[in-house]
Order: C-alpha cells, then sequence, then structure tokens
C-alpha cells in the first residue's frame, strides 16, 4: 500500500508553506511511502521539448513536440507486465520512426520489437520494472492545428493504471501535460495595479484605484 502525507505551516504574518518530498525534483509535493513488499508507478509523469524549427521560442503548427513518458517505480518489488499506451491527440500526427524505449529505437508496425504506433494510438510493451529504476518511452508528434495539444497517456500494470501526470505531483491529481501553441500563455492572465486617486504617496485616509488588465 502506498501512504501519502503533506502538512501546511504558516506564521502570524500569514506566510503559508506545503511540505515537500526533498527525495524527489517535484516542489510542494507530498512525502510516500510505500507499505509491504509492493510496487509504486504513481510518479508517472510526461515530459515535452519542443521542436521549435524556426527557432522562436515557441510550438507552432507544423512543428515537432518530443514527448518523453518517465514510469519510475519507487516502490519494494518489482512492477510486473507494465504496459504504456497513448492514443495521441486529434490535431496531432506520430512523426514516423521516432519511437524509443529506454533509448532504443523501436518499429512502428506492430512486430516483435517492444512498440508500434497504429491509428494514432502508441502502444509500448515495457515489461518489468525493477524496485529503483526508471522506464523511459519517448516519441515525436507533428502539430497539425488548434491552438493547444493536450496529451496524456497511461501506464497499466500488475499493480493497476497509473495515468501520466505533467508535473510528477500527486497531491494535484494528474494532469495531462499541456502545450500552447503560437505562444498562447495557458488560460487566463490577470494583472492588478495600484494608485493613489490624488497621486503622490499613499496616506491613511486616501482612495486608492486598482486597475485590472486581462
Amino acid at each position: 500500500a502506498l501512504v501519502a502525507n503533506s502538512a501546511i505551516a504558516s506564521d502570524e504574518a500569514g506566510a503559508v508553506a506545503r511540505s515537500d518530498d526533498p527525495t524527489t525534483p517535484e516542489l510542494d509535493d507530498p512525502t510516500t511511502v510505500v507499505v509491504g513488499d509492493a510496487a509504486d508507478l504513481s510518479r508517472t509523469r510526461k515530459l515535452v521539448v519542443l521542436g521549435d524549427e524556426n527557432g522562436d521560442g515557441f510550438a507552432q503548427i507544423g512543428e515537432t513536440l518530443r514527448y518523453t513518458v518517465q514510469v519510475p517505480n519507487r516502490g519494494a518489488a518489482t512492477a510486473e507486465e507494465v504496459f504504456f499506451v497513448d492514443d495521441l491527440p486529434s490535431n496531432t500526427r506520430f512523426v514516423e520512426g521516432t519511437l524509443t524505449v529506454n533509448g532504443a529505437q523501436q518499429t512502428d508496425v506492430a512486430d516483435d520489437d517492444l512498440g508500434e504506433v497504429t491509428d494514432g494510438v502508441v502502444r509500448v510493451l515495457v515489461g518489468t520494472v525493477p524496485s529503483g529504476r526508471v522506464a523511459e518511452i519517448g516519441f515525436d508528434v507533428l502539430v497539425m492545428s488548434g491552438t493547444v495539444v493536450a496529451n496524456q497517456g497511461g501506464v497499466s500494470s500488475s499493480i493497476g493504471f497509473e495515468l501520466t501526470d505533467d508535473d510528477g505531483n500527486p497531491a494535484n491529481g494528474d494532469q495531462p501535460t499541456v502545450t500552447p501553441l503560437d505562444g498562447l500563455e495557458r488560460g487566463l492572465q490577470l494583472s492588478k495595479l495600484v494608485s493613489d486617486a490624488d497621486g503622490g504617496s499613499y496616506s491613511a485616509g486616501d482612495t486608492l484605484v486598482f486597475t485590472l488588465t486581462f
């Protein structure tokens, strides 16, 4: 069984801090411990690197994204029958010849190697992931349309099913890996400025004017 625990501390000034597990690279994540001899694939995450073929620093239609799926086993036992599947977003297309498993090139067709890609679905038979080891799957997609690419796969094994996560922090749930296109930011952006209605410095009794910019 997996036990995850986190804490929140605050002081008289109103500062708030969330506890962090220092043994992981993720920030503000719960401290976890595996009780008994069991595998633990709960930190499975998906990273994305922009191909950025035009060099402007943004993901855009006609450019590629490189996904890397990391499947770490933080448990005490070997994870058996590990299988990865990813139904690629409809606004992307798999780039032939880019599928790798633990750094080894795989073919895209159903044959005797570990991976295949058919009808936009990536399937990889990882097999076993020993305790303390990390399996890694990589592939490229070409962006075809849209303003955002959101992708999330999953890993099944002898201990159950685990979705990939954008940040590897189980405390906030398993989230898809989202890439905005054409330099668009994620979500709504809001800024707030304050000024004194009478000008000059702020003093008791002054009227403050707040300006919101979306």
